[in-house]
C-alpha cells in the first residue's frame, strides 16, 4: 500500500498545524521518490497516496515501485526455541501475507481463530505499542522541529 504519511500529534492547535506542514513535506518528498522511482507523474502519485492505494506485487512490479516477488522465508526450529506453536503462526502468517492479506485481516483473523496468543509480539517484534517510545519520539519531534 502507499499512503500519505502517518504520525501521532499531541499538543494545542499550533502544534497541530506545524505537524501537518511537517507531514505534508513528508507527504511531497515520499511522492518525489516514488515518481523518480516509477517514473509516474507526481500528480498521480499524490492522488495514490490519497487514496491509500493497494498493489498486489505484480501490480507494484508493473508500476515501478518493485523489483521483484520474494518467497516466504524458510523457518526452522531454532528461530522459535523449538515452540511448534510460535512456528505454525510464522508460516500461517507469511501465508496470509502472501495470498495478499492485510495485517490487521491477519492478525484478526488469528486472533478470532484462538491460535494467537501475543501473535504481534511473537511474529513481528516492532509492532508491539510502546509507550515510552511514542512519549521520545514526541519529545524528539519537538525538539527537531
Amino acid at each position: 500500500m502507499i499512503h500519505n504519511s502517518w504520525g501521532l500529534v499531541m499538543g494545542n492547535q499550533n502544534d497541530m498545524r506545524e505537524a501537518a506542514n511537517t507531514f505534508a513535506e513528508f507527504d511531497s518528498a515520499m511522492a518525489d521518490i516514488y515518481s523518480a522511482r516509477t517514473g509516474l507523474d507526481n500528480k498521480s502519485i499524490a492522488k495514490m497516496m490519497d487514496d491509500e492505494t493497494w498493489l498486489r506485487a505484480e501490480r507494484a512490479i508493473d508500476l515501478g515501485f518493485a523489483d521483484a516477488t520474494f518467497d516466504a522465508p524458510e523457518y526452522d526450529d531454532e528461530q522459535f526455541g523449538g515452540n511448534s506453536q510460535k512456528k505454525a503462526r510464522a508460516k500461517l502468517d507469511a501465508t496470509l501475507a502472501k495470498a495478499g492479506m492485510s495485517r490487521v485481516e491477519r492478525r484478526t483473523l488469528l486472533r478470532e481463530a484462538g491460535s494467537t496468543q501475543n501473535a504481534t509480539v511473537t511474529v513481528t517484534p516492532s509492532a508491539d505499542f510502546d509507550e515510552n517510545a511514542i512519549e521520545k519520539l514526541i519529545q524528539t519531534m519537538k525538539a527537531e522541529f
